[in-house]
C-alpha cells in the first residue's frame, strides 16, 4: 500500500492524467474496501506482499484509481512465466504486477504507455512458486504440466 501510494503521488504530481491501478490479492480486504468503503472478511491466500486481513494506515486509497484483484495461482504462474520467457526470477508480488499489467493493456485498446514495479525476487520462493511439486500440491499446476492462464496471456 506504501509503495504504490508514494508512486502514485509522485506521478501524478508530474502528470495528474496519470493513471494508477494498484493490484492486490483475492482474500484480502483491500479490495472490497477501495470499491465499497466496508471492511470485508478476510479469506486465505498464499501471495505474500500484497494485501491485509485488515485496513491499514499505509495505503492512500484516494491516490489510486482502479484496484484489480488477482489469485494466488494467476500470480505465480504470471512469476514463472517472467522466469520462463525474460530470465528475471521475481516473487509472486511481482508476478501479480505482471498480471495487472496485462489486464490493463488487455482493456486498453490503443497504445500506451504501462509502468509496473517487479518488488520482490524470487529467490526467496524456490521451494514454493519455483516447485512444481510445491504448486501441484496448492493445486495450482496439473499433474500434466502447467498452462498460463488466458487471463494471464500477453
Amino acid at each position: 500500500g506504501g509503495t504504490v501510494s508514494g508512486v502514485s503521488r509522485y506521478l501524478k504530481e508530474q502528470d495528474p492524467r496519470v493513471r494508477v491501478v494498484a493490484v492486490d490479492v483475492a482474500g484480502s480486504v483491500f479490495t472490497d474496501f477501495f470499491r465499497t468503503g466496508r471492511h470485508g472478511a478476510p479469506e486465505r491466500y498464499l501471495l505474500e506482499g500484497l494485501g491485509d486481513e485488515e485496513i491499514i494506515a499505509c495505503p492512500e486509497f484516494e491516490r489510486i484509481d482502479e484496484m484489480l484483484q488477482v489469485t494466488d495461482r494467476e500470480a505465480f504462474l504470471a512469476a514463472r512465466d517472467l522466469a520462463r520467457t525474460e530470465g528475471i526470477l521475481a516473487g509472486g508480488s511481482s508476478g501479480a504486477a505482471l498480471w495487472g499489467v496485462r489486464q490493463v493493456a488487455a482493456s486498453l485498446g490503443r497504445p500506451a504507455r504501462i509502468a509496473t514495479i517487479l518488488c520482490d525476487s524470487g529467490t526467496r520462493y524456490l521451494s514454493s512458486i519455483y516447485s512444481d511439486d510445491w504448486m501441484r500440491r496448492h493445486g495450482f499446476l496439473e499433474e500434466a504440466g502447467w498452462q498460463l492462464p488466458a487471463s494471464a496471456r500477453p
